[in-house]
């Protein structure tokens, strides 16, 4: 798995993938300036907490939760711009390494829209609901970190998984391939929420997790027709 993320990271210095690079930091950075505009401005609101001695600790929970709440879409909205250029990603991947195995399936612009949005919701409400358990683990940080990262990387390990085997597979096959290699692909996704909650590796991190998840996909596809 190390030997594919640094060819990854590799690709990124393509001229195709570059393209492509660009314009995902670019949404990147108006995404992550957005959210710490939406978190500031949640913040500010503390005057309505102008409550006697409750007032403070208030404004200070409310701060926090809308700090939480910034730290919590940035992992989903960094893959969620990765996908939109995906086809484009994955093609390139796979005409440059695998020309004998590229991806036939058509995936339609609905069927892509469809998945991004299903995905990202999914995500984006599961955080919420675990929202309070992060707000008590800012007591306990080692258990909040793993909660974060292995729910979300479940989420989005399985997100990028779908998006590059549905190329290749039907629903079917690609739940069997996935289910045989589970523990791989949710690491991946730890990998991918981890770069994206480092601050300017998150600018990378949405087509690095489509070009590592193209590479890690037909490494599980070679081992289980050796198999």
């Amino acid at each position: 798995m190390l030997k594919l993320f640094k060819t990854s990271i590799l690709d990124l210095l393509e001229p195709d993938i570059r393209t492509i690079l660009f314009k995902t930091v670019i949404l990147s950075l108006f995404s992550i300036i957005m959210i710490v505009y939406m978190c500031w401005t949640l913040f500010n609101t503390h005057q309505v907490f102008d409550i006697w001695l409750l007032g403070p600790i208030l404004s200070w929970a409310w701060g926090l939760l809308a700090l939480i709440f910034g730290a919590l879409l940035l992992p989903p909205i960094t893959i969620m711009i990765g996908s939109i250029y995906s086809d484009s990603i994955v093609d390139h991947i796979e005409k440059k390494y695998y020309p004998s195995r590229l991806g036939m399936r058509q995936i339609k612009l609905s069927e892509l829209g469809f998945s991004i949005s299903k995905n990202f919701c999914i995500t984006i409400i599961v955080n919420i609901l675990l929202a309070p358990v992060y707000l008590i683990g800012t007591f306990f940080p080692i258990i909040s970190f793993l909660i974060f990262y292995s729910v979300n990387g479940y989420l989005i390990g399985k997100e990028l998984f779908e998006t590059v085997a549905s190329r290749h597979l039907e629903m079917k096959d690609r739940y069997l391939l996935k289910k045989q290699n589970n523990s791989k692909v949710i690491i991946g996704g730890i990998i991918m929420v981890g770069i994206s909650t480092i601050p300017i590796l998150n600018l990378i991190a949405a087509v690095l997790g489509i070009v590592f998840m193209t590479h890690f996909f037909h490494s599980l596809v070679l081992k289980t027709e050796k198999a």
